[in-house]
């Protein structure tokens, strides 16, 4: 008597499995039947959030955890007064980071993963995350016009806004430690946008405007539905306003390129770097105002 084949489990729905993973840490890997991978991206994902929202004040959740703030100033600042240690708010910043972009990453991986099981490639980037990650210092799209353009647009439009903050007048916060300076630009410079190019990118471009497309066939409804997403999840202000022309551009070039996100990758990478630079020089320049005798600062970050 021959033996039976052993039956292969059917793929799971792609659409599906970056759905449910969206709801719960690791469940596209679960589906996916990775059980050990599941639960390492659900440990990681909660542990590093929890802990990072731990250490944070409670504020509105947003696309970077919740927001901190810089200790207060109150009064005149006395000459030799202490300096002010922010470690754990930018610790707190730094873990938020961690596990909500690691679930922007898997909620796209686990996606492209059940739909290439399915032979579903179009408009899906199939580099490794690794090359996700590394798009940024790529020569092809750095010399791209689409992205060098934009970014040189986001260049000029951080050093007007720089100086505008100087002719508004720069508020005064309290001098913190040397170490949680170099932990507030570490955070600013490097952290936040390694966290915003790729991630962010395979989330809005990679899974959810392409959820979009194929709910809808037309650019004119996936690229404005994905951009308001992108937008409304950064914290209330003028911040929305920016982040949605960024997402509309950037949706564009994920449409213009079939799926392919290095172009903009590369493009949120570099100006979240540029911002990081500005946030970092003004930081330190307002630690060195003097303030008026009444004045009251807070600083939010």
């Amino acid at each position: 008597m021959l033996a039976q084949p052993m039956s292969v489990p059917a793929s799971p729905n792609y659409h599906a499995a970056g759905w449910f993973n969206l709801l719960m840490p690791g469940g596209g890997q679960l589906l996916l039947g990775d059980y050990g991978r599941a639960a390492l991206e659900a440990g990681v994902e909660v542990s590093a959030g929890y802990i990072g929202f731990r250490l944070s004040k409670r504020a509105p959740l947003t696309l970077d955890g919740v927001p901190e703030a810089l200790p207060v100033f109150q009064g005149r600042r006395k000459r030799g007064a202490t300096l002010v240690s922010i470690d754990e708010a930018v610790y707190a910043d730094l873990l938020q980071e961690v596990g909500i972009k690691a679930h922007l990453v898997d909620v796209f991986t686990s996606y492209r993963e059940a739909a290439r099981r399915r032979g579903v490639t179009d408009h899906i980037d199939q580099s490794t995350e690794w090359n996700l990650f590394m798009d940024p210092f790529r020569l092809e799209n750095l010399t791209n016009p689409w992205v060098y353009g934009a970014i040189g647009a986001v260049a000029l439009s951080t050093v007007l806004d720089y100086f505008s903050a100087h002719n508004a007048g720069l508020p005064s916060t309290p001098r913190i430690t040397p170490y949680s300076n170099f932990l507030y630009s570490v955070n600013y410079e490097i952290w936040q946008p390694v966290g915003s190019g790729a991630p962010e990118e395979m989330f809005y471009r990679g899974f959810l405007q392409n959820e979009l497309y194929d709910l809808l066939p037309s650019p004119f409804f996936s690229i404005p539905l994905a951009t308001a997403a992108f937008a409304f999840s950064h914290a209330p202000g003028p911040g929305r306003v920016t982040a949605a022309v960024a997402g509309a551009y950037l949706g564009y070039l994920a449409h213009k390129y079939d799926g392919k996100l290095g172009p903009g990758i590369t493009l949120h990478f570099w100006g979240v770097v540029m911002l990081g630079i500005e946030t970092v020089l003004l930081s330190h320049e307002s630690q060195h105002t003097t303030p008026p005798a009444t004045m009251s600062v807070q600083i939010n970050y």
